[in-house]
């Protein structure tokens, strides 16, 4: 988080005849490893109807930032609502606008969160709180309930439940929060101290943050996420939170493949997405990411994975959902059809003896995606995705290969791979900390 001024958007129209905001200017850093390039700043933002404002370590610098706090305390005036997930209700109740309310946070940082504001009646217990116009989540898979919530209030029922069923998620409702019994409350002297601490470091804290998942040191695994244009962001935030448990073993890349375009002055590929299910007339949160390096057509296809540096190192490979009515024919594309040549390629050094669902031997390399286009393009371009059969729980494997439906089935077949790379208690420590509903944990794991 935190960021200094970018220039006035331009309006755009995508190849489709689709109007959208053209980013321009400065990048926000997002863990884990998700770049993206912002539309609006503080002068240039007009009123807001709704305001989502999100946690993460860079919340402890922000909910110091008197310009943010300012901003905010101004837009809230007039909102319709103003929302937080995870650490954001801190800055919330630092900019005031929680005094005398109820409010809720991550059960994981609730005890040091509980200490920011004046006159803020923190619930310990909540999965997520509405007061007034103010909705505030708890960690992380809470802010999906909170959305539902919110939902509901904006759209008619049926969309919402139509939107429930399409990422395969049923959201927790109001009561206690399970992560509550993990974390209990503590009003002791160490929260206080810790709140502290985390804002005089948070210079020192959110660069080693943002930057441990993309750093190599000594990693001797490596993570790309390729993106193809219009990918689905869901698919791609959900995986990559639950990825996060491999950030210390493994190096994370983001692989745009035909960027749309460069970042100024650093040139930096960046690639478009948003809902792989939407229409023309629904096409909605575009959001920009930019990314570590690029596959075109020019590309070899020795190249496309690196294998010349990363030869005899595992990898997994995962390739979000990707919307077939405004994204790239994957059967088709060149630069597509090279990606798909080199999986072939780790599709044979990673065809170990994992069985089904559930059981498997520790590292190896994985091949993983999600959504109709990518499972056709596995079937087609892999030889080998068409043997694949997706269970209730919405997702199913071929030795190292998986596949599952776009939304929240991508998560349990991700903490399915990291119990197989890093162990159950890998899987237990990132669901704790995300709060990942235990719907979404792979079988036989409990957290709760």
């Amino acid at each position: 988080m935190g960021a200094t001024r970018c220039p006035r958007p331009l309006l755009n129209t995508n190849e489709n005849g689709l109007a959208f905001i053209q980013p321009l200017g400065l990048q926000i850093h997002g863990g884990p490893h998700q770049p993206v390039l912002i539309e609006k700043d503080f002068s240039s933002c007009p009123q807001l109807n709704v305001i989502i404002l999100p946690g993460g370590v860079g919340s402890f610098a922000e909910a110091k930032n008197a310009k943010l706090l300012e901003f905010l305390k101004t837009q809230a005036a007039t909102a319709m609502w103003v929302t937080s997930v995870c650490t954001g209700s801190s800055i919330l109740a630092e900019a005031g606008l929680l005094e005398g309310r109820k409010a809720t946070s991550n059960k994981a940082y609730f005890n040091i969160q509980a200490k920011y504001g004046q006159n803020v009646d923190w619930i310990h217990e909540a999965r997520f709180v509405v007061d007034g116009k103010f909705i505030t989540a708890s960690g992380v898979s809470a802010g999906l309930d909170m959305a539902f919530v919110l939902g509901e209030k904006l759209f008619p029922s049926n969309i919402v439940s139509t939107v429930a069923n399409q990422i395969h998620y049923r959201p927790l409702s109001n009561g206690d929060d399970p992560f509550a019994r993990i974390y209990p409350r503590d009003d002791g002297w160490f929260p206080t101290l810790a709140s502290a601490a985390y804002s005089f470091l948070s210079p020192i804290i959110i660069p080693m943050e943002v930057n441990q998942t993309s750093t190599p040191s000594n990693k001797k695994s490596i993570l790309s996420i390729i993106l193809f244009k219009y990918f689905d962001t869901l698919d791609l935030a959900g995986v990559l939170e639950s990825f996060m448990a491999l950030r210390t073993t493994h190096q994370f890349e983001l692989v745009a493949v035909n960027p749309y375009k460069l970042t100024p002055g650093e040139g930096r590929p960046v690639q478009c997405g948003g809902d792989s299910m939407a229409t023309v007339e629904s096409l909605a949160g575009v959001v920009d990411v930019v990314c570590d390096r690029v596959v075109d057509e020019a590309t070899l296809v020795q190249d496309v994975f690196d294998t010349v540096v990363w030869q005899g190192r595992d990898r997994i490979v995962y390739i979000p959902s990707v919307n077939s009515k405004f994204g790239v024919d994957l059967e088709e594309d060149v630069a597509a059809c090279k990606v798909f040549d080199a999986l072939n390629f780790l599709e044979a050094c990673s065809a170990g003896n994992v069985g089904g669902a559930g059981g498997g031997n520790q590292g190896g390399s994985y091949i993983f995606g999600s959504g109709d286009v990518v499972r056709k393009a596995f079937a087609k371009k892999c030889g080998g995705g068409e043997k694949i059969q997706v269970g209730q729980r919405g997702w199913g494997r071929l030795g190292r290969v998986v596949v599952a439906e776009t939304g929240l089935s991508g998560v349990i077949a991700a903490l399915e791979i990291v119990k197989e790379v890093s162990g159950e208690k890998a899987v237990v420590q990132v669901a704790k900390m995300m709060e990942i509903s235990g719907d979404l944990m792979p079988e036989g794991v409990v957290i709760y």
